[in-house]
């Protein structure tokens, strides 16, 4: 995402690009159509695809949105009850990769040779 930096996107748009790998998400305020349009544009010029399914606009607080396993958007804050801007889910996403994680059979300990059975 440097090229949208050095194309000074950044600075006219005033936004941030959040990535991981092959995945973005460009934050800005109230320049959401400029920032498709270049973005579409920058990676068309690359010849990479964008896959419009996966691609939205998305207005917070009013929506959310997900990105890397997590939900961004306005929750109540467990603490103060009090609304805020942030995102949840790690717990259930951290749960969803350790029940994929190991799922062949039951689990066994590593025993020393002539210690079967016996605990340490």
């Amino acid at each position: 995402m440097l090229g949208w930096k050095t194309l000074g996107h950044e600075a006219r748009l005033k936004d941030r690009i959040v990535n991981y790998a092959d995945d973005f998400v460009i934050c800005c305020r109230g320049t959401a159509a400029q920032a498709m349009t270049a973005m579409q544009e920058m990676m068309s010029k690359l010849k990479l695809t964008v896959n419009e399914t996966k691609t939205h606009v998305r207005q917070l607080p009013d929506e959310t949105f997900d990105f890397l396993g997590y939900t961004f958007g306005l929750h109540r804050s467990n603490r103060s009850g009090r609304w805020m801007l942030r995102q949840t889910g790690q717990e259930a996403h951290r749960a969803g990769v350790r029940e994929n994680q190991h799922d062949d059979g039951p689990k066994h300990r590593a025993t020393q040779p002539g210690r079967e059975g016996r605990r340490t």
